[in-house]
């Protein structure tokens, strides 16, 4: 996907991930990622639209935020 973009001059790619899964947030930000917003509790707010989405993730972490992640290419 990095590829596709590098070919548009400001391009910027974003991402989000759930706090249980730091191993996520560590691989993006060696890639050049910034962690850009903390959405908080946003979760919840998936979870009224994917009643389905599991209350703890990786390891019986409760999964309650979201990392929102950027990178300028």
């Amino acid at each position: 996907m990095e590829g596709l973009a590098w070919r548009e001059d400001g391009a910027v790619l974003g991402l989000v991930t759930t706090n249980d899964n730091p191993r996520a947030l560590s691989f993006y930000v060696r890639r050049g990622y910034r962690l850009l917003r903390l959405h908080a509790d946003a979760m919840d707010r998936v979870r009224r639209l994917k009643p389905r989405v599991p209350l703890t993730g990786n390891d019986g972490i409760p999964v309650r935020d979201m990392w929102e992640l950027q990178k300028e290419l």
